[in-house]
């Protein structure tokens, strides 16, 4: 069974800090699609500041 979850080297790097009490940052982009937002829920529920973070019409890399 196949199952995704958000994440990748950054995201997972500001996550763990914010879990240890840090205050983390994320910069840079994702789509405007569902995984853009899942993403971006995820980030924010882990306590990591996203307002960094644009959000770019469409699903990334098809421009």
């Amino acid at each position: 069974m196949l199952s995704e979850q958000p994440g990748g080297k950054g995201a997972n790097q500001a996550a763990a800090a914010a879990r240890l009490g840090g205050s983390a940052r994320m910069v840079g982009a994702v789509g405007s699609d569902a995984q853009g937002r899942r993403m971006l829920d995820a980030l924010a529920g882990g306590g990591v500041d996203t307002t960094g973070v644009a959000v770019l019409p469409g699903p990334p890399g098809r421009r």
